[in-house]
């Protein structure tokens, strides 16, 4: 018996040394990258050289201007500097990103030198796009956007900083972790190109939600993404849940008032929204002209944010890019 206990504690005592000696000396598990990447030494922002695109094949594909100038004003919001970006320069972002995409099995890597102008010696200041052709469960393509941008919603900051390259945390020299990388999307419906980031609030809540308030229920837009319905059909659904809800509306205080006043503000930002990328430039100014006429406080809530982003992006589009 005593032969079998102290052959027992000779082997435990095997396997404690061989979990000490294999043991990763306490370094941190380093994340997988998912995209390498070459660091660009370019110090000014405004040279002949904004952009840096590797060389990939290009497909065919091509899809309505106005929906692209939507997709890119969500973006640059994204990026937290659509208000800091000229005419001139909003078009050269659409024109370099959005206007052109790879075939399928192709990579179209997009450099932005500086785009944070951080003052840190440490942080990386460009910015990297690697735009893929994808499809999903059922079958459908889109385009996915990996990118090494803290999204400027979820980080809390009003612009893009860079980061610092920690080597020993969880970074690469030159390649970039997977829980590094911000990913967007860019689906495609009818010549309509629709874009979806990470952003919270998300800037792009007309193409999430239409609209929301205490008088009516959500009309959301994956019916149109899926392909089952059209912008048309959305904007009648939209517009008669609205008329039906305003109507049928008895306010019996002033919550309840600028609750339904919000709800019609909310609507005809929308709307706005979704004449503007089907093409229809006077209907999106008459509609936000209408948002605008509507005098009430913005409700201090995830769906009052994105009706501020909302706005803001729209009065962009229409007085900075006009028509």
């Amino acid at each position: 018996m005593k032969k079998q206990i102290y052959a027992f504690i000779f082997l435990v005592i095997i396997f404690l040394s061989s979990c000490v000696g294999t043991s990763p000396s306490r370094t941190r598990v380093q994340v997988q990258p998912r995209r390498v990447f070459e660091t660009v030494e370019i110090s000014d922002r405004s040279s002949t050289a904004p952009f840096i695109v590797r060389e990939y094949f290009k497909d065919s594909s091509s899809y309505g201007k106005r929906s692209v100038y939507f997709s890119t004003a969500l973006f640059l919001a994204d990026l937290g500097i659509l208000g800091k970006t000229t005419n001139e320069q909003f078009k050269e972002y659409a024109s370099i990103i959005f206007f052109e995409f790879p075939r399928e099995g192709q990579l179209k890597e997009i450099i932005i030198p500086n785009l944070s102008q951080s003052t840190d010696a440490d942080a990386e200041k460009n910015a990297y796009l690697f735009l893929t052709r994808q499809k999903n469960s059922e079958g459908r393509e889109y385009f996915l956007i990996e990118s090494n941008i803290p999204i400027a919603g979820i980080n809390d900051r009003p612009y893009y900083d860079g980061y610092v390259m920690s080597i020993d945390r969880g970074f690469w020299k030159n390649q970039i972790p997977g829980s590094w990388t911000s990913i967007m999307f860019l689906y495609f419906v009818n010549n309509n190109l629709f874009y979806r980031g990470m952003a919270y609030p998300s800037k792009a809540a007309p193409l999430v939600i239409t609209e929301r308030g205490d008088a009516a229920s959500d009309i959301r837009m994956n019916a149109v993404l899926s392909g089952q319905s059209t912008l048309f059909e959305i904007k009648n659904k939209l517009k008669e849940t609205v008329e039906a809800s305003v109507k049928n509306a008895t306010p019996e205080n002033q919550q309840q008032i600028d609750s339904i006043k919000r709800l019609e503000q909310y609507t005809n930002l929308s709307l706005s929204a979704y004449s503007y990328i089907d093409g229809n430039f006077n209907d999106a100014k008459t509609y936000f002209s209408l948002s605008e006429r509507i005098i009430v406080d913005v409700s201090d809530s995830v769906w009052g944010r994105r009706q501020n982003e909302l706005r803001n992006i729209m009065n962009y589009l229409i007085n900075t890019i006009g028509e």
